[in-house]
């Protein structure tokens, strides 16, 4: 009678490990999922902020640039603080960085009347921006 009990016991407990670990999964799947959704909302908002600013820059003329470089500036720098959890979308944060900072310098480079240089640079950028679009929407919330 006492072996049967023992053998119960572990049994018992084998199967309350499974039990806990699939529990566990599953609740590290619903918090990588949260915070997946919570990164690409605040990577998207920045994305969205920067076209609607990149809009404005286009349509203004040259001697009045230099406000709308600054909102630009601005929005890279507060693009650059937010904090991504999700392990595909960390990368995407230095990503975006790159892409600010080449549409900043071509836009400088349009206010020098460096006309070849800021076309090098907003065509690069603009590649740079498809590319992190394209990744972004690539990413999948739960890396297991």
């Amino acid at each position: 009678m006492r072996i049967l009990s023992i053998i119960l016991l572990i049994f018992v407990l084998a199967f309350s490990t499974v039990l806990y670990k699939k529990y566990e999964k599953k609740e590290r799947e619903k918090t990588e999922l949260a915070n997946f959704e919570k990164d690409q909302i605040e990577i998207n908002k920045y994305l969205e902020l920067w076209d609607a600013e990149l809009r404005l820059a286009s349509s203004t003329p040259r001697i009045a640039l230099s406000n709308r470089v600054a909102s630009l500036q601005e929005i890279s720098r507060k693009s650059s603080t937010i904090e991504l959890l999700s392990p595909c979308l960390i990368p995407k944060k230095e990503a975006l960085k790159k892409m600010t900072n080449t549409y900043i310098d071509g836009m400088l480079a349009f206010m020098r009347n460096s006309e070849a240089v800021a076309q090098i640079n907003l065509s690069i950028a603009n590649e740079m921006k498809s590319k992190l679009v394209k990744d972004i929407s690539a990413c999948k919330p739960i890396q297991s």
